[in-house]
């Protein structure tokens, strides 16, 4: 079973993991419709089995501009999945960290310099989607 995981915000982490052969694909980028469009074709294109979680906004204080972008992407992309493909997972951001350096580690090396757009926020959905499938 393959896990996306999206972690919106400014910028908009995007990534897949299979636990079972350890494949993954991750990237970010700061427009909401071209993470749409990336997880349409993933779906069209990818085995039928899946579970999709979406990083959930934790306050901190006093709503930005920031913050406010971030919480209409969270319900953009809550609405959307579920609409399309099923149910949604709302993961506080905490919930990704013990998956961070596994997350690096995959992104590292080889795998940095043959994909594009990695960054802080590709780490965190891959993290995220490393997460999800040890609580399967």
């Amino acid at each position: 079973m393959r896990i996306y995981a999206v972690d919106p915000g400014l910028t908009i982490g995007y990534a897949w993991y299979d636990p079972e052969t350890e494949e993954f694909e991750a990237g970010q980028s700061s427009d909401h419709k071209y993470v749409m469009h990336w997880l349409e074709w993933k779906a069209r294109h990818e085995p039928p089995s899946a579970k999709y979680i979406v990083e959930n906004y934790q306050s901190a204080g006093s709503l930005t501009k920031e913050a406010m972008t971030t919480i209409k992407l969270v319900g953009f992309f809550e609405f959307q999945i579920d609409r399309e493909w099923g149910d949604v997972t709302l993961a506080p951001p905490q919930r990704r960290l013990s998956g961070v350096a596994q997350a690096e580690r995959l992104l590292g090396g080889e795998a940095m310099s043959t994909m594009h757009r990695n960054g802080r926020d590709a780490v965190a959905a891959l993290a995220h989607a490393i997460v999800a499938a040890r609580n399967l």
